[in-house]
């Protein structure tokens, strides 16, 4: 289950394709968002090919991606484990949307919208009325319990809200209600209030957040001009300087705005790209989603090279084959891909030799093959009871069976705990005798 507070963000990164190696800046973006402590990273404008889901590199993160056949637009969402184990269902709508449903738990789900709007320019007018079409359509599949957030690079200006027109769309706090004004005293820009209104693109935004019942969040909370424009481009004019604006927008279900923390700008983040990283703070709890879509590939059982003893050999031999590939080309001088060759080899043997199975619950490990025989068995009578096509009598034996395996059940656990209490008080009985405290306070907890 996911900590009370669910850290989302988007960020347009400009590409995340860099001298032929789309994982590079891939792991780069995970590092970082993990270092923030965000679960979900929106990443618009990654320039990849097709669609699909992968693991990022040996992480634990996960990737769903939705690109074109050419090296532009596509955009990216970037689940880490936990997420991952939350994921309901998603759909690759297209290069310029993404759809994910996670699983609360409340009962709820969190749904999940990425988009990358066209730039506002009257040659791609129609491509945008096709875009927020689209956007229509999928936000209208959407159940009406979930908690709706529509994310991304809108290309959208959508003003101050000052003559209080977007009241119920948007907050008091628009994102370019700071005006740059050159000071020759200085030579050098500075940022004043100033009110603004909405260009074509923001007024497409906001009627779509009107019809869907959704608040742009990055309008709600007050922070300062660093802490509020997403973008910073080269200003024409006088001085020149930097052009500071807000293009992208983080949409919530204003059912839900009162679990929304904050929502604001961060620096910083590893993107060379004239945008920043827009993130919010929800107050909402996911877990592991029941029946959930689960075609994304599992990471090696890296825990099985501590607990078996043969693991690790069997890793090495698989690993050595796969080795020399990677030495040919480091000795040829390419060290982009033999670094890339390694970390490939590195994953497949390490699934080949180990596997992708989960480690064993701690309470688990304490159970002896009988109790865990019986709890098989019992599962087993539950599964059958299930069927339909049963008479009276054999439901009402099956019934009898479960109840008394489901006693069995219960009393073998409570004597296989009982006796891995006293395994553990003996244990540390011995380390504080032997004046192993550390020890002995792990084994105590």
């Amino acid at each position: 289950m996911l900590p009370q507070t669910l850290s989302l963000a988007t960020v347009n990164s400009r590409t995340l394709w860099e001298d032929g190696n789309q994982w590079r800046k891939a792991v780069e973006y995970v590092r970082a968002a993990a270092v923030r402590g965000l679960q979900l990273v929106g990443v618009t404008e990654t320039h990849w090919l097709g669609q699909g889901s992968e693991q990022v590199g040996c992480t634990p993160w996960q990737v769903l991606y939705s690109g074109r056949q050419s090296r532009s637009g596509g955009v990216a969402l970037l689940l880490n484990g936990q997420m991952r184990e939350a994921l309901c269902d998603y759909a690759l709508v297209s290069d310029r949307l993404l759809r994910a449903r996670f699983r609360l738990a409340s009962g709820l789900h969190l749904s999940v919208l990425l988009c990358y709007a066209p730039t506002n320019t009257p040659k791609l007018a129609a491509v945008s009325e096709q875009f927020y079409q689209l956007l229509h359509t999928e936000a209208a599949k959407l159940p009406r319990r979930d908690v709706v957030v529509a994310m991304g690079d809108f290309n959208a200006r959508v003003g101050t809200n000052a003559d209080g027109a977007s009241d119920g769309v948007m907050g008091r706090f628009g994102g370019d209600r700071f005006a740059a004004v050159f000071d020759g005293r200085c030579g050098r820009f500075r940022y004043e209030p100033q009110s603004s209104a909405p260009n074509d693109n923001g007024l497409q935004l906001l009627s779509f957040a009107a019809q869907a019942g959704m608040v742009v969040a990055n309008t709600c909370f007050q922070h300062s001009a660093a802490h509020s424009h997403t973008f910073y481009g080269v200003a024409s004019g006088q001085g020149g300087g930097e052009r500071r604006c807000t293009l992208d927008y983080i949409l919530v279900s204003r059912r839900f705005m009162s679990g929304v923390r904050d929502c604001r700008v961060y620096r910083g983040f590893p993107a060379a790209s004239d945008h920043r990283l827009l993130a919010a703070a929800f107050r909402l709890r996911l877990c592991a989603a029941r029946g959930a879509r689960r075609d994304v590939a599992a990471g090696p059982a890296l825990w099985r090279l501590q607990a078996e003893p043969h693991a690790a050999a069997a890793f090495d031999a698989a690993a050595a084959s796969r080795m020399q590939c990677a030495a040919q080309l480091a000795a040829a001088g390419d060290t982009e891909a033999a670094w890339a060759a390694l970390c490939e080899g590195a994953m497949v043997a390490a699934h080949e030799a180990l596997g992708s199975q989960r480690p064993p619950r701690p309470r688990d490990r304490a159970l002896t093959a009988a109790t865990l025989q019986l709890i098989d068995a019992k599962q087993a009578v539950w599964q059958a009871m299930q069927q339909t096509a049963l008479t009276t009598e054999q439901r009402a034996e099956r019934q009898r069976r479960f109840r008394s395996l489901q006693r069995a059940v219960g009393a073998a656990v409570a004597r296989d705990e009982q006796h891995e209490l006293a395994r553990c008080a003996e244990v540390a009985a011995q380390h504080w005798q032997a004046g192993r405290m550390s020890q002995f306070a792990k084994q105590v907890r």
